[in-house]
């Protein structure tokens, strides 16, 4: 299956979103050739569908929301010179050489930041909106959630910015709306020859992290597709 996806119904930036069985997201500048072009700016509550604990929120079915660990591994996977298990990932802010360099899609990005997207990722700048109606940084940053919460009010993100090719590991206030990316729950093995990372890269539970594809760039893909995927087995 490839199909488009453009998750939810676009309320203006100045409208909070609301526990009320409508799915909704917010468009860059009330745009939306922005959630096309980058994908939806959603409040963790939102993501979560308003629980406070599991990782399925808006996914389909077979997916989930990535926690920090998978984004550790990730950019552990990525970096060429800060290994997966390092305790470098565990610090807050910029972390790495060059996870973000290799994470960041290779245009979008302003002031000279674009990418080498050496693994498909193609992370874009998608920008935030923080509650009340204040887009920002389009071009500049891109934030995505990660379903644990760090403290009552906050949870987990992930950032890559345009003046770095680190990535960045932070939490954030949940009313904050960022983008978002999923993980698919795979039932079978993957053909080696659908992924680019090392080969190395193990995990017992046999999940397979699909790459800011899902909702990010509007797409979602199954997987006997021949796509790149990062492959977990």
């Amino acid at each position: 299956m490839k199909e488009n996806l453009n998750i939810g119904t676009m309320i203006p930036g100045a409208q909070s979103m609301a526990n009320n069985a409508v799915l909704e997201k917010y468009c860059h500048s009330d745009s939306q050739d922005s959630c096309t072009k980058y994908g939806g700016l959603y409040q963790w509550d939102e993501v979560m569908q308003y629980l406070v604990t599991g990782y399925q929120g808006i996914c389909p079915q077979g997916w989930h929301l990535p926690i920090d660990e998978d984004w550790k591994v990730l950019e552990g996977a990525v970096d060429t010179h800060t290994a997966i298990g390092s305790p470098d990932w565990d610090n807050l802010n910029l972390r790495g050489v060059n996870s973000g360099e290799n994470l960041k899609s290779s245009s979008f990005w302003l002031e000279g930041g674009n990418g080498s997207d050496a693994y498909g990722f193609d992370a874009r700048p998608g920008g935030y909106l923080v509650q009340g109606g204040a887009f920002g940084s389009t071009g500049y940053d891109g934030l995505w959630w990660s379903s644990p919460v760090s403290s009552t009010s906050r949870a987990w993100t992930r950032y890559l910015s345009a003046v770095s090719d680190q990535s960045g590991r932070s939490s954030y206030d949940k009313s904050n709306s960022f983008l978002v990316c999923i993980i698919k729950i795979c039932k079978s093995a993957l053909q080696r020859k659908h992924s680019k990372l090392p080969d190395q890269l193990s995990r017992a539970d046999n999940t397979c992290l699909l790459c800011c594809m899902v909702i990010n760039n509007n797409q979602v893909f199954s997987i006997d597709e021949p796509i790149t995927v990062y492959v977990f087995q």
